[in-house]
């Protein structure tokens, strides 16, 4: 299945299907309308000849999870370069020109309490001050994006919250 996984990423059909669940596989086009939209996406960044990447895909493919798409980092080097992707697998969740991303476990209730989460305010964060706000604001529930070069503020979240 493996084997087949990589000649269909490569393939011009830009779809992997199994008899229960359709993986569209994107184009840079496809993949900036979909950014842009209200409803939000789990985009799954891989590499076809990374072995973690296809058997992730198989995995997609044999628990039947729906609603996720594809980037294919070989043929879309803009799109995973600008977002600065550099490992494989990666999952984002986009919506209205924002990503966020996801490092929970591909099942469907574990993305489902995500996108539950992600539909609180989000706040972005770049210091600490903002950090204590966050925490001691009005806020109960509130989905926190910090940028992945403050390791300051990741650790803040990962250890405190």
């Amino acid at each position: 299945m493996i084997e087949d996984i990589k000649n269909r990423l490569k393939s011009p059909s830009r779809e992997i299907r199994s008899r229960t669940t359709f993986l569209k596989i994107l184009t840079e086009e496809e993949y900036y309308t979909a950014i842009a939209e209200e409803r939000g996406y789990f985009v799954l960044f891989i590499f076809r000849s990374d072995i973690t990447s296809l058997y992730t895909v198989k995995k997609i493919l044999e628990t039947k999870l729906k609603g996720i798409l594809i980037v294919e980092c070989f043929d879309l080097n803009t799109v995973c370069g600008r977002l600065n992707i550099r490992t494989y697998p990666v999952v984002l969740f986009v919506r209205n020109n924002e990503t966020l991303q996801y490092a929970g476990l591909l099942e469907e209730e574990s993305l489902k309490s995500f996108r539950e989460l992600i539909e609180h305010p989000v706040v972005t964060v770049s210091h600490r001050i903002q950090v204590d706000l966050v925490l001691k604001g009005g806020e109960k529930k509130a989905a926190v994006m910090v940028s992945s070069g403050n390791k300051e503020l990741q650790k803040i979240f990962k250890t405190d919250v």
